[in-house]
């Protein structure tokens, strides 16, 4: 197994924020993240937090957007299953505007 496979997979092991921990407390060669040396350097520990940012952050944006449009979806299915109800009050509520204020065209 590579090395940098192992690393990945105990990295992995941990929780992102255990990791970003570690790393900020340690000063000198990266010791804890593995059992046995050779040891994950500095910048392959840097380099796979940001892999984790990204990735996160990617999924977290596809989140927003699913939710986005299903949310517009329900208040389109809204108006549309409201508007028979609504219709009459609202023809008449517009009517009185216009006659109230009559377009200038």
């Amino acid at each position: 197994m590579s090395d940098h496979r192992r690393w990945r997979e105990a990295l992995e092991k941990l929780d992102v924020d255990t990791v970003r921990h570690k790393l900020g407390s340690t000063s000198g060669p990266m010791l804890g993240f593995v059992t046995d040396a050779p040891h994950p350097t500095r910048e392959f520990i840097e380099a796979w937090l940001s892999r984790q940012q990204r990735t996160a952050r990617l999924r977290d944006t596809r989140r927003f957007w699913v939710l986005l449009i299903v949310a517009g979806i329900s208040a389109v299915a809204a108006v549309i299953a409201a508007y028979p109800v609504l219709a009459p009050f609202l023809r008449e509520d517009l009517q009185r505007l216009l006659d109230r204020f009559p377009p200038a065209w």
